[in-house]
């Protein structure tokens, strides 16, 4: 019987492939190839079935591959890479990278994933996306000493995040503190960063970075059920967009770089950048930070990339918390 993955690559291409083919290709029943077929709707895959024709996905799927990614990846990126794992099928990209010994100060591991059963987002939110439907991975490093602006190191790699794809064409992208990449009000991806280590250093960063390439209905009927800001997707918002491995090789190039200036210089790099992609400044904004809830103006950010709100009493700094628009 195929491995899943084995399926799936072959399947990859949109077209019909009948059951017997398939059969006889892996030397197994009908049945067990249905089975294994029926099987992949756990991976977020959508299967056609035509009696006479067989089996389709609902969509082709451009299928990562470690070989091309890594010449894409520019030198200085590729020269300080000890690691390129890409994984079918995980966790969690960062959990993995988190079990493992970490990266001497300045070097890079990076793992990429095709599907995450544990993807996650903040305040420990699951990451939904299909099999193929994303590009996903981790990017750790290890910074000798303490960075200036540490607090502030996710916003610099939602930046950066930000500036690769403007780069692609998506001149309609915005971030949303603290770490949203939003389209015209729709999630088209986010980051998770974790630091551990001592306190003046050396200190290991890992960037978790998650970005929507193609969703299915059901995924957007999932997080719509979930109450989750309504998703997008690279196929829905940028038409012509470059191939898959191109822009996961250009959106690890930018992190890459980030992290490097950032072990040095700090937030100060990006804050012009972030000012200019800030969603929420000037707007009317409700922030849940446990059990406390406000509402006020969003005024930007402070030097250690907290949120600032203006309300009735005052001025009020947000270090973390759940942040929405206010209607009117």
């Amino acid at each position: 019987m195929p491995a899943a993955e084995e399926l799936i690559a072959v399947l990859a291409d949109g077209q019909w492939h009948r059951g017997p083919e398939l059969a006889r290709r892996w030397g197994c029943s009908r049945t067990a190839v249905w089975k294994r077929l029926h099987a992949l709707d756990a991976l977020g895959l959508e299967l056609a079935a035509q009696r006479g024709r067989g089996y389709r996905l609902a969509r082709p799927l451009e299928l990562l591959d470690a070989g091309p990614l890594r010449a894409l990846l520019s030198p200085a990126t590729r020269e300080r890479l000890d690691r390129l794992q890409l994984l079918s099928v995980t966790d969690s990209t960062s959990d993995r990278l988190r079990a493992a010994e970490p990266p001497a100060a300045g070097r890079l591991q990076l793992v990429l994933a095709e599907f995450q059963r544990g993807g996650r987002g903040r305040r420990g939110r699951r990451w939904l996306a299909p099999y193929g439907g994303g590009i996903c991975f981790s990017l750790a490093t290890t910074f000798a000493r303490r960075p200036p602006d540490l607090p502030a190191l996710g916003l610099a790699a939602g930046v950066a995040a930000w500036r690769a794809l403007r780069r692609a064409g998506l001149r309609s992208l915005g971030l949303k503190w603290p770490n949203d990449l939003l389209v015209e009000g729709r999630k088209l991806g986010g980051l998770l960063v974790e630091v551990d280590g001592e306190a003046d250093g050396p200190l290991r960063a890992i960037i978790g970075l998650g970005v929507n390439w193609q969703l299915s209905p059901a995924i957007h009927d999932a997080v719509r059920a979930a109450g989750g800001l309504p998703p997008t997707a690279i196929s829905e918002c940028l038409p012509g967009a470059p191939s898959r491995h191109t822009l996961a090789a250009a959106l690890v190039d930018a992190l890459a770089m980030a992290l490097d200036q950032f072990a040095v210089e700090g937030f100060a790099p990006s804050a012009a950048d972030w000012r200019e992609a800030d969603l929420l400044r000037g707007r009317s904004v409700e922030v849940h930070c446990g059990r406390r809830s406000l509402s006020g103006t969003a005024c930007g950010i402070d030097a250690s990339g907290n949120l600032l709100v203006a309300t009735p009493q005052g001025l009020e700094t947000v270090v973390a918390g759940e942040v929405s628009l206010r209607a009117g």
